[in-house]
């Protein structure tokens, strides 16, 4: 063998080189090494294989899950809905944190008509699937369920079942449904008073019926001059906003500077009755009795004046300067009666309205936490072009959190005087 000292040929046995004198004794340092390699080695070449198998495994798994999501689909287009449900179940099995599968089960029950138990499969998805990706699709998939759901029963008049499934998905889904809410609530509030109005008025329509029945025959012509037209008067009133206590009832002391109006509205009946010579009378509530006569009528539209003058033209009339009224079919309350308006030969001026009660100082009104307000600020506070609608609850958390500062507001109210909604403007406060 060769010295690796002196690189002389030496005896293989050898203990020392007779050249050089080093030691030619063997370690086992090298075998050592050689051994810790080889188990080293033969550790990643297993993790190699693990890491391999699991891939394909779960390559595999990925594959047939989208396989049993199409065949899922497919199921529901050829309304083959158990096996549709079958198929999507199956998917869970495989990957219960992905959306898709709890999706299509969801849109099977709804194609069945079972929303009840399309809204049960939104809880088991949301208790099951991870990740930011999949949560906020499955929570923009949901809330669209939940709103559909909600339309469905408010077109059948239910609006306490509709108010009860949308607070469901709200506290499942936090803030997703808040303006949904107020829609249903706003909704319902005006199909509560269209039908007190309906009520109300139902004998007046039957008189009224009987009425033109019995004078059907009678020309146009020999209408009675000077009839006087029915008018109702609609109160309101606007607030400007100085403090407000949240009680332990659920409602709201609000403190505000407060002033009431009203506006003149006429039943359609009335309005289509009205021919040139007629007058429509009503009290302006702090002037007094204020009476209008039809002069013109043009296009469908009926012109008023209040001062016996004798115009011969409807632009001798604008042109006057006198104020005159005027009613159109197009311009209607919330339950098609006519609303009076007014203008002069400078612009029109708004619906005719009269302001009968002033508070002096401070008055506090009560207000519950459900009830609609409509807000042109947005999420920010930032004052935009278009109507925001939170409940009064959100818009208190608004207001204390800062968010805002206090508006005026346009209040509407019911005739049991039970605030309905609050409507802010712009470019008030």
């Amino acid at each position: 063998m060769i010295c690796p000292g002196c690189g002389k040929e030496v005896k293989k046995n050898a203990g020392f080189c007779p050249n050089c004198g080093r030691s030619l004794k063997r370690t086992d340092d090298n075998k050592d090494s050689k051994k810790i390699i080889g188990i080293v080695a033969t550790i990643l070449a297993v993790l190699v294989l693990i890491s391999v198998t699991v891939l394909i495994v779960k390559n595999i798994s990925a594959g047939r899950y989208n396989r049993l999501i199409d065949k899922g689909n497919n199921y529901l287009e050829e309304m083959q809905y158990d096996d549709g449900i079958a198929a999507f179940d199956e998917a869970i099995r495989i990957d219960p944190k992905r959306p898709d599968a709890y999706e299509g089960k969801v849109n099977i029950y709804i194609a069945k008509g079972d929303n009840e138990s399309a809204l049960a499969v939104i809880n088991d998805g949301f208790a099951a699937i991870e990740g930011d990706e999949y949560v906020a699709q499955f929570t923009e998939f949901s809330t669209k369920v939940y709103e559909q759901y909600a339309d469905e029963l408010v077109s059948e008049g239910n609006y306490q079942e509709a108010l009860e499934v949308l607070e469901k998905g709200n506290n499942l889904m936090p803030g997703q449904l808040s303006n949904k809410i107020a829609d249903v609530m706003y909704d319902a509030s005006e199909q509560q008073k269209a039908e007190e109005v309906k009520e109300t008025t139902s004998d007046e329509e039957n008189a009224l019926e009987a009425t033109e029945e019995a004078s059907s025959e009678e020309d146009d012509s020999q209408h009675d001059v000077d009839e006087s037209v029915d008018v109702t008067e609609t109160y309101f009133f606007s607030i400007d906003i100085t403090n407000i206590t949240q009680k332990s009832n659920g409602t709201y002391d609000v403190e505000c500077n407060t002033s009431r109006y009203k506006k003149v509205i006429i039943p359609y009946e009335e309005f289509e009755r009205i021919n040139v010579g007629d007058t429509v009378t009503y009290d302006t509530g702090y002037s007094g009795i204020r009476e209008i006569k039809c002069y013109f009528i043009e296009d469908g539209i009926k012109y008023f004046s209040e001062y016996s003058e004798d115009y011969s033209s409807l632009d001798e009339m604008i042109d006057s300067g006198d104020d005159y009224y005027f009613m159109s079919p197009d311009n209607k309350d919330y339950y098609g009666d006519i609303i009076l308006y007014f203008g002069s030969n400078i612009a029109i001026r708004g619906y005719t309205q009269e302001e009968y009660y002033v508070e002096d100082g401070v008055e506090t009104i009560n207000i519950d936490g459900n009830c609609l307000v409509r807000v042109y600020y947005d999420e920010s506070g930032e004052l935009v072009g278009s109507l925001r609608d939170i409940t009064f609850d959100q818009f208190y958390q608004e207001y204390t959190s800062g968010l805002t500062s206090l508006l005026s507001y346009v209040v509407n109210y019911n005739e049991s005087y039970e605030i309905t909604s609050l409507i802010s403007y712009a470019w008030w406060g």
